[in-house]
């Protein structure tokens, strides 16, 4: 049993199978909060928001970009199922007539899935049907021989299961390209009625592996580059979620769970709870105290998550910082009448290494 810092006031049963992460695992934290702490039914709500948070706003592009994948790791192996993507080849002309293969980006390098690109003329009645192969397949994924039996399995089976990915460029080509990554199928057409059951046994009898290109793109450039779009939604643009979620997860580790139970800190929780009315809460960071600043800049590195957390003038306060990139204050909480105090964590994702300040910190 355990009395969840988040759902303790609800009226229903909750479980505590899980730990939750104090920094979050998708951007490389490690160490978790204290068994029941929070519950498995707060962290399923909370994994719509992280996600999103995590795909749509920025933190996108600092992830693909510096890392971490699954839990921290940045081991490209450990990636069960990545951020699949259409890719555009990067044209030395105008031409317009390419295909988009599917992929995804780890770490500021571009990883092709193993995929049948089937590539059609402009009445659908015929297509090429050819198995890709790049320098830029991922390591340690599935060969080619498990690749030939899964895709057969896959195209003869009458329970697919695949992710529809969309294509965001201006092609004129028409295509369809069918990815494996590990154990998950994925899909991407220019075809908008696209319907893999009626083109399945024609692709068969292509017979696509048996005529394996060095590399298909070679013929768009000497070395293949692909860009690489995600649209960033608006409701996501700045990942206050994850921001708070972690501000709140530090104080709880550090003051203890009936400590961030209290009634004066209700309002930050629901901000957390709804993601919305962050407006209540939120200062920006030109209002951090000169102290912490000076403390920052003299320890923080490139690309670090940071959270800091202190008390003063009746109100608990906590600055975040994620990939290294300042941002601003939260108010978690006002009224507070005990003794001021300060604490804070630094994350570096890189080397797996959190760096935690209990006391004594000279703000």
């Amino acid at each position: 049993m355990g009395n969840c810092i988040y759902l303790s006031d609800r009226n229903c049963e909750l479980t505590y199978k899980k730990r939750e992460h104090v920094i979050s695992a998708g951007i490389g934290g490690k160490r978790t909060l204290p068994k029941g702490y929070v519950s498995d039914q707060a962290n399923e709500l909370f994994s719509k928001y992280e996600l999103k948070c995590l795909r749509y706003s920025p933190l996108m592009i600092e992830r693909a970009r510096y890392g971490p994948g699954k839990r921290g790791s940045l081991n490209l192996n450990s990636i069960d199922a990545p951020d699949v993507l259409s890719l555009q080849p990067l044209m030395e002309s105008s031409n317009q007539s390419y295909v988009c293969p599917l992929g995804f980006l780890f770490q500021n390098q571009v990883y092709i899935l193993p995929q049948i690109v089937v590539a059609f003329d402009d009445d659908l009645k015929n297509f090429e049907a050819v198995h890709v192969r790049s320098t830029y397949q991922t390591p340690g994924n599935i060969d080619e021989t498990e690749f030939h039996s899964r895709i057969q399995a896959f195209l003869m089976s009458n329970h697919r299961v695949f992710k529809k990915i969309d294509v965001p460029y201006n092609t004129s080509r028409r295509f369809t390209c069918i990815g494996c990554y590990k154990n998950f199928w994925y899909i991407c057409s220019t075809l908008p009625k696209f319907d893999i059951d009626s083109w399945a046994n024609q692709i068969i009898e292509k017979k696509p592996l048996e005529k394996i290109p060095i590399d298909y793109f070679g013929n768009v450039l000497s070395k293949p580059v692909f860009k690489y779009t995600r649209a960033i939604e608006l409701e996501y643009f700045a990942p206050i979620f994850i921001h708070a979620k972690n501000c709140f997860n530090v104080l709880a580790l550090f003051r203890g769970s009936a400590f961030v139970r209290q009634k004066i800190f209700d309002r930050f929780r629901q901000c957390i709870l709804t993601n919305t009315g962050w407006e209540t809460v939120m200062m920006p960071s030109t209002k951090i105290p000169h102290g912490i600043a000076l403390w920052l800049e003299a320890n923080i590195h490139d690309h670090e998550h940071v959270v800091v957390i202190y008390a003063e003038n009746e109100e608990v306060m906590a600055f975040s910082v994620l990939y290294g990139k300042a941002w601003g204050l939260f108010k978690l909480g006002i009224g507070y009448l005990g003794e001021s105090f300060s604490h804070a964590v630094i994350c570096n994702f890189e080397n797996a290494k959190e760096t935690w300040y209990d006391s004594g910190l000279p703000f």
